[in-house]
């Protein structure tokens, strides 16, 4: 089966969809665990921590108002080439190709990339290949 752009962009639009819901229960809840804490003010703070999958010390400092964050303006980030969904959709790609049998190259990868970044709007150039 010869893979196409489209071909490709559907198939990683459908993985990434699955990895979201699969990777949705062990991701870092930091509000929920904060909103937990709320309405149980006496719970064992290590289990919040471990049910909600963040770090008990960070939990901690959120609770008490010590995060380092609070309060603060957050900077950068501002010059990424692409969306966290493409990221996501690439690797599936290069997953897929390496089950299939055929190793993904620089030159593979770089042109989905440059598909995906085509396909916004307005269009964006394709990046350099660092």
């Amino acid at each position: 089966m010869r893979f196409t752009p489209k071909l490709i962009v559907a198939t990683m639009s459908n993985n990434v969809s699955r990895i979201d819901q699969a990777a949705a229960a062990s991701l870092p809840d930091m509000p929920g665990a904060l909103d937990y804490l709320k309405t149980y003010p006496k719970a064992n703070i290590s289990y919040v921590a471990r049910r909600f999958h963040v770090h008990r010390r960070t939990l901690s400092n959120h609770r008490d108002g010590r995060s380092k964050l609070v309060g603060k303006k957050l900077n950068g980030g501002h010059n990424k080439i692409m969306k966290s969904e493409y990221t996501q959709a690439i690797f599936l790609y290069i997953e897929n190709q390496a089950h299939a049998g055929f190793a993904a190259t620089k030159e593979m990868i770089q042109g989905v990339i440059g598909y995906l970044l085509a396909q916004e709007e307005p269009p964006r150039p394709m990046p350099s290949i660092n």
